[in-house]
């Protein structure tokens, strides 16, 4: 190996200071981008509404009638939801305001909607679930437990009580 001078080692040194600062530049501006992309996930997940109903359910006592349509639904919209519906289909109308609904978030939920899926149904004594076939079915498929007269803006820390709303017959 031939002797270097300090000419050289200078040369040499100004090229490696230059490689490794571009490398800390690089990695620097990663990990600038990364710890933004950090706290900004961060804050939305604070800010991040939690609706909850209170725990054990509720259970509704209910009125049955026949409506020729979806309480605050486009008549020819909810007419094309009900294409399916027998001739004497009624729907369960609930007698009384249903209770807690809370915001347990710090961010507020704006145009929030509550879709009501029924998991088992007792009438008449009789008790069974509602499976994949029978909620694509009147009156039990989903499209028909939205009620849009419940999208409303939940601030942080609100309860609420919820207008009566139909619920599967």
């Amino acid at each position: 190996m031939p002797h270097l001078d300090w000419q050289t080692w200078a040369a040499i040194a100004q090229v490696v200071t230059t490689v490794l600062t571009g490398i800390g530049i690089i990695v620097s501006l990663w990990i600038g981008v990364r710890t933004l992309r950090e706290v900004r996930d961060d804050r939305l997940h604070r800010v991040r509404p939690k609706l909850l109903f209170q725990r054990g359910g509720q259970r509704v006592t209910c009125e049955l009638k026949e409506r020729p349509g979806i309480p605050g639904i486009d008549p020819e919209y909810a007419a094309h939801l009900l294409k399916n519906k027998p001739p004497a289909a009624r729907h369960c109308l609930a007698k009384h305001l249903w209770n807690g609904l809370s915001n347990y978030g710090n961010g507020s939920a704006l145009n929030a909607s509550i879709t009501i899926v029924a998991e088992t149904v007792e009438k008449a004594g009789e008790k069974f679930a509602i499976d994949e076939r029978k909620l694509s079915e009147f009156p039990y498929f989903p499209g028909t437990q939205s009620d849009p007269s419940l999208a409303v803006a939940y601030w942080a820390g609100a309860v609420s009580k919820l207008l009566p709303a139909t619920v599967p017959s």
